[in-house]
């Protein structure tokens, strides 16, 4: 991701003013008291286990339910799974709005097709659509999580209803019911009980030792300010990592596992290891995934590399300006703050923006000797500490 540095910052690293992502920011939506609120429950008995990508998403097969279901979508798998990554989004909440709002998978046609959320949002065609969407509704979700925990609640409503105030600012009560009773057609009532996965069932902070900086042990690379998975809001839950940050057509280095876990790849340049606990690490602008789904890694397993040209960083869609590896933390689907947590030896300082590379502000700390760490300097990683 991308933050336009000071002009000392320039003049050290000229190669640094042109490689991160870059987005434009969402509009901000603003939930009112009433809304924080209210109790969604009864127009939509969906659990944030279904609205996320966690448990219950990397158990849903979407190769199988497109090949028995919706054959004529089997080209957009790549799409639907790189998009229900970066969002992490379930991709079955996604496949349940397009059938209420289109009939794409029961009734295709090439207007569905080229709309499958309707008018929903107002991008074109079948990608730009999905991307859209998939943005919309996890930066909704994540402005009601934080909306929520400056609100106060009363005790006998749900603290874990920022995913139904996402899907209520959308969509109208009988839009609600209607993609209730799509998700119960295409993925029987079952799925409505099977995941109850919550935030609060893990602990609050990383444990010592568990998680790793994402590159081989013993070589130092460079990081830029902390951020949130999108490049704007709350919370701040990735960094930008590079060994030297070249530009397009650069030499690129070995991204290695972050931590012990269950493999995801979303597409050809995004995967996520996911933790028995929970825990997950997120990588996007991927080349080479040496690993597949299902596949178990050990920490600091090499699985592939951060791509060096932008078709190969982008593959399914977003945005990127140089080679590095976007990386991003989550627990049970839901993107979680850097603040605090460990990663190797360092213990990590988010600073007060989103790309905030101010040494006073964003700083990773060496629990080993207690030194500081500043953006764009080399950070040593001593493998898990």
């Amino acid at each position: 991701m991308f933050k336009t540095t000071s002009p000392l910052l320039m003049l050290m690293f000229p190669a640094l003013a042109w490689a991160g992502d870059l987005h434009a920011p969402s509009a901000p939506y603003h939930f009112s008291s009433a809304q924080l609120r209210a109790d969604h429950s009864p127009a939509l008995p969906l659990e944030e286990a279904h609205f996320v990508f966690g448990e219950a998403a990397m158990a849903f097969d979407l190769h199988d339910f497109l090949l028995q279901q919706a054959p004529h979508l089997l080209p957009k798998e790549e799409v639907i799974l790189h998009w229900s990554g970066i969002t992490s989004l379930n991709p079955q909440l996604l496949l349940a709005l397009m059938e209420a709002d289109s009939q794409l998978i029961s009734a295709p046609s090439k207007q569905a097709m080229a709309a499958p959320f309707a008018n929903l949002v107002k991008a074109k065609g079948f990608d730009n659509q999905l991307e859209q969407m998939a943005r919309q509704l996890s930066d909704r979700f994540y402005q009601a999580r934080s909306q929520q925990q400056n609100t106060q609640i009363g005790p006998t409503l749900p603290r874990d209803d920022a995913h139904r105030l996402a899907l209520a600012s959308l969509l109208g009560e009988q839009d609600q019911q209607r993609l209730t009773e799509q998700w119960k057609i295409l993925f029987g009532t079952d799925a409505l009980t099977r995941a109850k996965a919550s935030i609060a069932d893990s602990p609050a902070r990383l444990a010592s030792g568990q998680f790793q900086l994402p590159w081989r042990q013993g070589y130092s690379w460079k990081v830029n300010g902390a951020h949130s998975h999108s490049g704007s809001g709350y919370p701040y839950t990735s960094i930008d990592v590079s060994y030297d940050w070249p530009g397009w057509g650069g030499a690129t280095y070995t991204v290695t596992a972050a931590n012990s876990g269950t493999v995801t790849v979303f597409s050809r340049c995004q995967l996520r290891i996911t933790a028995t606990n929970g825990w997950a690490t997120n990588y996007y602008h991927m080349s080479g995934i040496s690993v597949r789904s299902g596949d178990y890694v050990t920490a600091d397993s090499p699985i592939g590399t951060y791509a060096g040209n932008r078709n190969d960083a982008l593959c399914e869609g977003g945005s990127s300006t140089g080679p590095h590896l976007h990386f991003s933390l989550l627990r049970n689907g839901v993107y979680q703050s850097l603040q605090g947590q460990r990663l190797s030896s360092y213990g990590i300082n988010v600073g007060n923006s989103n790309y905030d590379d101010n040494c006073n502000r964003f700083w990773l700390q060496d629990g080993r000797n207690n030194q500081r760490v500043c953006a764009w300097q080399p950070v040593y990683n001593h493998g898990l500490d």
